[in-house]
């Protein structure tokens, strides 16, 4: 177990991890080492190194679980350069990712790698969307956001369809 009290780079001498007399905290638990530069401890991998492109989907957050992503690149929801993938294909940093999510696109570029699943805070650093991205999800807000009609989900009710009524001008 690693206690994340306190995030000092450690090194491990073969024999066991080198600590403070208690450790850090105090509990004497072992401390990450430096082999987790990550922020909160996860690990991030270099240039050089890849990591599955369903684990990076869900270690990204754009999926919920792992199975999630591997069905989306599966059904061709998710593409690298333009090209249909499979689950195992290998996701470099630097890469043009389209991610079909729902009723968004979202056009990303790897920044980082991970294969573990962090905070929300963690996983924003591990892809950076384009702005022509951002612009079209803004755009696609707004004209939701203008049309009542679009928010309603099965039958609308009395008071619904009197907004729609109000909208429309009848």
């Amino acid at each position: 177990m690693i206690c994340f009290a306190a995030i000092a780079p450690k090194t491990h001498t073969g024999k066991g991890w080198e600590t403070e007399e208690n450790g850090a905290c105090g509990r004497g638990h072992p401390q990450p080492s430096a082999a987790f530069p990550g922020k909160f401890g996860l690990p991030m991998a270099d240039d050089s190194a890849s990591v599955r492109a369903d684990k990076w989907l869900w270690a990204a957050r754009f999926f919920k679980t792992r199975s999630l992503a591997s069905q989306a690149i599966d059904l061709g929801r998710v593409r690298i350069a333009g090209e249909r993938i499979k689950p195992a294909r290998t996701v470099k940093v630097g890469e043009r990712m389209e991610i079909h999510a729902g009723e968004q696109t979202l056009l990303v570029i790897v920044r980082a790698l991970s294969a573990q699943r962090g905070p929300a805070s963690a996983a924003r650093t591990l892809y950076e969307e384009t702005p022509d991205s951002i612009a079209r999800r803004e755009r696609i807000r707004a004209q939701n956001a203008s049309d009542p009609a679009r928010s309603l989900k099965g039958r609308p009710t009395k008071r619904d369809r009197r907004r729609i009524g109000e909208v429309l001008g009848e």
